[in-house]
């Protein structure tokens, strides 16, 4: 191995060298530039690795209590959705119960109690016929059962028949 002489090298080089500074004589790669930079800055690289982890665990985290609470108000507005449901069936069931029960004492107001029959879904599927008022939104009257409400031609037939004092049968 051929050796330089010591007179050859300046001073300034030999104790940069040693001392683990960059020597103009050596051509250094990026990653060698990286790394000698990062070793000399080892507590700040530190605190900022230990940072970038912490901020990293904290958006997780809140990523995750995000999506539960999404996934908690979604539950809790199906749940919504169906007691409001429960809700309008049972006010139609009470009205056809009103209009049910004021029918042999007063027809007109029985009629004033299906006026406020507001149709649901499950009247929907059922079918039922057109509004004979006109509606031209498309809307069906509610399918009363005649055993709900009784035969109206039945009704109109006894009361028919009560001033004449003859007993008719429909």
């Amino acid at each position: 191995m051929l050796a330089i002489p010591t007179q050859s090298r300046s001073p300034r080089t030999s104790a940069g060298f040693t001392t683990g500074k960059l020597v103009s004589a050596h051509s250094y790669s990026t990653w060698a530039l990286l790394r000698k930079k990062l070793s000399r800055h080892r507590g700040v690289v530190a605190v900022a690795l230990a940072s970038m982890l912490v901020l990293a665990a904290m958006a997780v985290e809140s990523f995750r209590r995000v999506v539960a609470e999404r996934n908690i108000a979604r539950s809790q507005r199906g749940l919504a959705e169906d007691a409001l449901t429960n809700a309008e069936k049972r006010k139609r069931e009470l009205v056809l119960l009103q209009a049910e029960t004021a029918l042999p004492k007063d027809p007109t107001a029985a009629l004033a109690w299906l006026k406020t029959y507001d149709v649901g879904a499950d009247d929907r599927q059922q079918g039922g016929r057109r509004d004979r008022r006109g509606a031209g939104d498309g809307r069906r009257a509610p399918c009363v059962p005649a055993r709900r409400l009784g035969d109206r031609r039945a009704v109109h037939a006894r009361r028919h028949d009560a001033g004449r004092g003859g007993a008719r049968t429909a």
